[in-house]
């Protein structure tokens, strides 16, 4: 079970070794909430974290071996300046293309049925996963396209465009625009990218591939709603708990997760049932335990899935990565074996 940065550790297990048998996870199930982390571009972004690494070290040969004699204390500390210096919103430490225990990012190896299967689920996410990570003064059409060229400098400029359209990205600019809305639609696509879209992967992976094993989605939506805010709820009673956790939403949530740890399915005797996430030709399909409905009883109902989906499969297949970079680094893995295994060209072709 993990949140955030520990939901995306979870993910990248999931997909260690584009399924080879040799890198099977150690766990049979999982609970993934709002699995988090910043795909990055290229392997030079990863090189200059390395190098930065070293150099506020002071690392005296600067190698690895250098850093490994370091302290515990020290790392942490250097841990702690970088992370402080990194762009807003963003965090430089994170799970990095390896191109072997990690071959290729996740969107793409899911995209083509190279993952763990057979692991039963829970996916959740929050209604503003991505605002915690918005810039505040990205607030037209160009900052955000010059914002995104910033982040990922080989992104088509076919992707560019399509995140202007009205149906995804496009930032209002109209005179009576609120504030709040442009903010919301550069929320939107951050969340998208690192955060919920991730969740839309998994679970088309295994409806298209692995239909026999069970997901269930839910979406957290009890004020404030901002990424982590549901992890208070998971975990009361604690020493600090916030004052918006409502105790009776918290035992209505873990009794849930209770279940589905000690029985492989989160339903237990109450009224209201989870059903699976599921396409079907009829309703209910693509269903979703929303929590935080504060008006009904148990803090939750059931709701046809409101992510829209069509965003989720413009990023996929890592459209903004250096393709040709990653074929040439490919080749000098440690093992080489993914080389055969799959061909990053034929990843983008999809």
């Amino acid at each position: 079970m993990g949140q955030s940065a520990g939901g995306s550790s979870i993910l990248h297990h999931l997909v260690a070794g584009a399924g080879a048998e040799n890198f099977k996870p150690n766990f049979s199930q999982a609970i993934l909430q709002s699995p988090a982390f910043f795909p990055e571009g290229d392997w030079y972004s990863t090189d200059s974290v390395y190098n930065e690494l070293k150099f506020r070290s002071h690392a005296r040969y600067g190698t690895l071996e250098d850093l490994q004699r370091k302290s515990t204390f020290e790392i942490q500390l250097i841990n702690l300046v970088m992370t402080y210096y990194s762009n807003y919103g963003l965090f430089k430490f994170g799970p990095k293309v390896d191109y072997e225990y990690v071959p290729q990012l996740p969107g793409p190896l899911l995209l083509n049925n190279t993952y763990h299967k057979g692991i039963p689920m829970i996916l959740g996410r929050t209604s503003l996963d991505g605002l915690l990570f918005t810039p505040p003064w990205i607030r037209d059409d160009q900052s955000l396209e010059d914002y995104m060229v910033n982040l990922y400098p080989a992104i088509p400029d076919s992707v560019l465009d399509t995140m202007k359209k009205t149906d995804y990205y496009r930032i209002p600019n109209k005179k009576k625009t609120s504030e709040i809305a442009k903010i919301n639609a550069v929320s939107d696509l951050l969340d998208d990218i690192a955060v919920s879209c991730n969740n839309h992967y998994l679970t088309n992976a295994v409806l298209k591939k692995d239909s026999a094993t069970p997901i269930w989605r839910h979406l957290f939506s009890a004020k404030p709603a901002i990424h982590g805010s549901d992890v208070p709820f998971t975990y009361y009673p604690t020493k600090d708990a916030p004052a918006f956790v409502i105790p009776e939403m918290a035992r209505s949530m873990q009794k849930k997760y209770v279940n589905f740890i000690l029985n492989g399915n989160p339903n237990g005797d109450e009224v209201l049932k989870w059903p699976r996430y599921e396409e079907k030709a009829f309703k209910p399909y693509r269903s979703v335990m929303k929590f935080g409905d504060l008006v009904l009883g148990n803090f939750s109902s059931v709701i046809t899935d409101p992510m829209k989906h069509y965003r989720c499969d413009l990023w996929q297949d890592a459209p903004y990565r250096d393709i040709e970079d990653d074929q040439v680094l490919n080749k000098q893995s440690p093992s080489g074996q993914f080389e055969q295994m799959m061909s990053l060209q034929d990843l983008k072709r999809g």
